[in-house]
């Protein structure tokens, strides 16, 4: 029997049901369960659920000490891969060198040569390594070490042509005009003032560009080039989820990377002694 008056009967009613659905319900012991757990947990997952979610994420980690074994196991191959990736590095880097410091000398010396070469050289180092290899190996041939060893060359050419270019012109102007008092020559000059004032920035530039010689190289193979080499080497694992001997190819490229920078910095102690002598003298 209804308890509203008759003409409120209708209104009555449907307060007297959104009141009744508006009602929480109450939560079940497994909803109770799950949160007791998380907030004893201080919010997190327990240890179960989180090693299912990492599991189910399939992320190839493996440990060092599987690197380490699959570098060891595989070492005659990973020995020969990096030899073919080394002669496109080093060769690559030779060459980006050359180029690099030859474009500074006559930036430094030709306002022409500043105004028509820096334009392009900024142009070609703003080209992604993506975009250079397919039209390299188009030009050089797919299986051809050219076109690999001209990425290497663009990479290594930027950073040596901009600290050399700075090197050469950053020259106190008191030694230019004591030399021009002698009536030096421009050649003399250049020889005896600017270079020295750039052999630090240049063996910077080399330090730099001994890394990026090795990252250009690699990522070059994987688009052509010698099917025995560290970049191929790297994908082929990778694809057939061998996911330590992948780490261990990843490792031979760092060390070549690691022993290009000491060797780079052999090259500057023999080349600077004074340097040497002053931070002895100092220490």
């Amino acid at each position: 029997p209804s308890i509203c008056p008759p003409r409120r009967e209708s209104r009555c009613r449907k307060d007297q049901k959104s009141r009744t659905t508006s009602l929480p319900e109450r939560p079940t012991a497994r909803a109770c369960t799950s949160s007791t757990s998380l907030r004893s947990s201080g919010g997190r997952l327990p240890l179960p659920a989180r090693r299912t979610a990492s599991t189910a994420t399939n992320v190839p980690t493996p440990a060092p000490s599987e690197i380490l074994a699959a570098f060891v196991e595989n070492i005659d191959e990973i020995w020969t891969a990096t030899k073919n990736t080394g002669y496109i590095v080093i060769t690559g880097l030779i060459g980006g060198v050359a180029l690099g410091v030859l474009w500074a000398l006559l930036v430094s010396r030709f306002r022409t040569a500043n105004e028509t070469l820096t334009p392009l050289a900024i142009a070609l180092n703003a080209i992604p390594i993506i975009a250079l290899a397919p039209i390299f190996n188009a030009w050089f041939g797919l299986l051809s070490p050219v076109s690999n060893q001209s990425i290497v060359v663009i990479l290594v050419f930027f950073p040596v042509f901009i600290n050399t270019t700075k090197g050469l012109t950053e020259v106190q102007p008191d030694e230019i005009e004591l030399m021009r008092s002698y009536a030096a020559s421009p050649w003399d000059v250049s020889r005896m003032v600017r270079i020295p004032n750039a052999l630090p920035y240049f063996f910077t530039a080399l330090k730099i560009a001994s890394s990026l010689a090795v990252i250009g190289a690699i990522v070059a193979e994987y688009f052509g080039g010698r099917q025995d080499a560290l970049g191929p080497l790297i994908v082929q694992n990778a694809g057939l989820t061998r996911y330590a001997e992948a780490w261990a190819a990843v490792l031979a490229g760092s060390i070549l990377g690691i022993v290009l920078y000491l060797v780079s910095g052999v090259f500057e102690r023999a080349s600077m002694p004074w340097e040497h002598a002053a931070d002895t003298v100092g220490s």
